[in-house]
């Protein structure tokens, strides 16, 4: 989650007192930049507090990154803990971000703060500790409130972050030429980024609040490797990349098909898109972006509308529960209630009343109602504990996109949560995950403010689940792996395979080099399975457009049905892939800790390595 590329502010020569002309004018722009700059840089004993500018704007999902550089000037290391937010009470808001970490003796590095998709309590003020003293606070240069669409009623709608090396003005006079003055969902909001894109985010997390980002061939090949591949990353979780010029995606997206524009006003053969994982990216090689034509600014709107398409049907906790029900009956059992409270209230009442009249001892008063009081509430605690227990539980499906080539796995899904207590320890999840809770974003009076804490991992900590109140959400995650599927075929071109992701493997379709369609089933971790081949023979004919169809639909509660149902393999499967239906989620973190009841079911999309299809 560090970033250690970027570049130190210069502070530039010192100016002459008595300079004139343009010189002069060149002199007070490089002071006034510098004084900027310094506005929210403090000094804290040996280390430096630098708040970094963001690209802020209303954005209807994904992270909001703050970044705040620190340096270390001893030479000795030092940890520094940053908060931000208040202890201030809500609804469905974030109350408080914390992180802490060890800086290096004489270094700097860039802490990174992600926000998730609700609206902030607090001001712009960042708490710091040194050593677990506190020393101060720090302000950033914008507000952290208002960047989640509902926090202030705005219109939901694609955004797009522009590279400083075009022309945003142009560009979305361009682009929403035909949608002038029109605030609905199909007009492009642009986003001018605050730094060139040296300077940009490693962290794949900073980009996912939009809809797309838009850079150049030349910006691609100048920023640093960390960046760009984080950029891939974004495009691969759902993304949209939108280049003017050319550039080549990594392997094995690269080697993939390619959709070139087809008919429509004015289009040219260098408009294309080509799709990375779930996402894609749009190239204008030989044109550019501010002279696209009419087909390929609809073209490149409805890429971009792909990616919002998703968010724009997330729901409430209601919605989203019948939707993807995590227990059976939520329905409070109002007549066993009623039948316990009218019981109790005869027996302390009438009952006990007539029982200590014949026995003469109406003084015992004194202590019968109260026991009694004791005994009907130790009944009713009994009653929840026996009928639900306190064990939690979940449920989580998942679909990950496992590149072999590159070895990372992509994963989108949704996860609930029922827990008839408060789970002591909360919900964790890794650095590279993306949690959207299924809550509604204008309830400030009602709902849990909530607590994240990057220190260790992605702790979400007070807030997220309330006792008894199902709790739902969606997840995208990439990250590194090496979990595989080893295809071998004897010298009679019979194949099998070693199952290597790391649960039982329910049903299996792989499609060889030709695109035929092989089948297994029921294979343990670690285990080989010999290949059935389909007869009469059945050959793929998918791409990974239709993936990213499955994505944009936004129906993830059936995306497990609709890659599994009969047909499917013949549907979405091409040369070199594999669809496995697992019994769990290697792939995806469970979020809460200890024992779990419920279901977890994952499909994983896999794309072999060449030399082993052949």
């Amino acid at each position: 989650m560090t970033d250690r590329s970027i570049v130190p502010w210069s502070h530039g020569p010192a100016v002459p007192r008595r300079c004139r002309g343009p010189a002069a004018l060149r002199a007070c722009a490089a002071l006034l930049l510098i004084a900027c700059v310094a506005q929210g840089r403090e000094r804290f004993g040996p280390i430096v507090v630098n708040p970094l500018s963001a690209n802020v704007g209303e954005t209807a999902h994904g992270y909001f990154e703050h970044r705040v550089e620190l340096e270390n000037t001893s030479e000795t290391a030092h940890e520094v803990a940053l908060t931000l937010g208040s202890s201030a009470q809500g609804g469905n808001v974030i109350r408080r971000l914390t992180r802490r970490m060890a800086v290096p003796a004489s270094s700097r590095l860039v802490l990174s703060l992600p926000q998730p998709p609700l609206g902030m309590l607090g001001d712009s003020r960042l708490s710091v500790r040194v050593d677990g003293r506190y020393r101060g606070n720090v302000s950033f240069p914008y507000s952290p409130y208002g960047h989640i669409v509902g926090s202030r009623g705005s219109s939901l709608s694609t955004r797009l972050l522009v590279s400083r090396s075009l022309e945003t003005d142009v560009l979305d006079r361009e682009v929403n030429r035909k949608k002038r003055g029109s605030s609905g969902r199909d007009r492009v909001r642009f986003v001018k980024a605050e730094y060139g894109t040296g300077r940009w985010s490693a962290n794949w997390l900073g980009y996912g609040r939009f809809d797309g980002v838009a850079v150049s061939a030349a910006d691609m090949a100048g920023m640093p490797a960390p960046v760009r591949a984080a950029l891939w990353r974004y495009v691969a979780c759902g993304g949209c990349l939108v280049v003017e010029g050319e550039v080549a995606p990594p392997e094995p997206w690269r080697q993939m098909a390619t959709e070139r524009v087809a008919g429509g006003p004015g289009a040219r053969q260098g408009f294309r898109r080509v799709c990375v994982g779930f996402g894609e990216c749009v190239m204008s090689a030989g044109t550019p972006l501010n002279r696209l034509s009419g087909g390929e600014r609809e073209l490149m709107r409805k890429a971009l509308a792909r990616s919002l398409q998703p968010w724009s049907q997330a729901s409430d906790r209601a919605a989203a529960n019948r939707n993807f029900p995590v227990v059976e009956n939520l329905a409070t059992p109002i007549r066993a209630l009623f039948i316990v409270i009218v019981a109790f209230t005869i027996l302390i009442g009438p009952a006990n009343l007539l029982v200590l009249r014949r026995l003469r001892r109406q003084i015992w008063m004194l202590w019968t109602i109260p026991a009694i009081s004791l005994a009907g509430t130790l009944i009713i605690v009994l009653y929840a504990v026996f009928s639900e227990g306190i064990t939690p539980t979940a449920r989580i499906e998942t679909v990950s996109l496992l590149d072999q080539v590159g070895h990372r796995a992509t994963t989108v899904g949704l996860a609930a949560y029922y827990c008839p207590v408060t789970p002591r320890r909360g919900l964790h999840y890794g650095y590279d995950t993306e949690v959207t809770p299924q809550v509604s974003r204008r309830a400030y009076g009602s709902g849990n403010a909530r607590v994240v804490d990057w220190t260790r991992d992605q702790h979400l900590g007070s807030g997220w689940i309330r006792p008894r109140v199902p709790a739902h959400f969606m997840l995208r995650k990439t990250e590194p792996c090496r979990r595989r599927l080893d295809l071998d075929w004897d010298t009679a071109r019979a194949a099998s395979v070693l199952n290597g992701l790391g649960t039982e493997i329910r049903r299996l379709w792989l499609a060889d080099a030709t695109g035929r369609i092989w089948t297994a089933a029921a294979i343990a971790p670690g285990e080989k399975a010999r290949l059935t081949a389909r007869e009469p023979a059945v050959h793929g004919t998918g791409d990974l457009g239709r993936l990213r169809g499955l994505f944009a639909a936004g129906a993830w509660a059936k995306l497990i049905e609709q890659l599994t149902a009969k047909g499917a393999a013949g549907k979405y499967l091409f040369p070199g892939t594999y669809i496995a239906e697992l019994s769990d989620t290697p792939l995806l973190e469970r979020g809460l800790a200890g024992r779990l009841r419920g279901t977890r079911r994952a499909v994983v999309f896999g794309v072999l390595d060449r030399a082993g299809v052949q």
